[in-house]
């Protein structure tokens, strides 16, 4: 029942990292954004960041709420 969400949820976050990583990359400020490892980079780091986030919300939900 969840599975379409899984692929839309999946497919959105993988766009918005994309277009953040060509939107930044069109800048001349820093010139460490002007390569093509950007969108990349930018999927790895939230793929990496997500669930470090989830772990942590849970634990912190896990000791200070009666929820399990």
């Amino acid at each position: 029942m969840y599975l379409p969400f899984v692929f839309i949820s999946t497919r959105l976050g993988v766009s918005i990292h994309v277009v953040t990583a060509f939107l930044l990359s069109g800048l001349a400020a820093v010139t460490s954004w002007n390569t093509a490892i950007l969108a990349p980079r930018f999927l790895i780091s939230a793929g990496a960041s997500g669930p470090a986030l989830l772990t942590f919300i849970s634990t912190v939900v896990r000791r200070t709420t009666p929820l399990r």
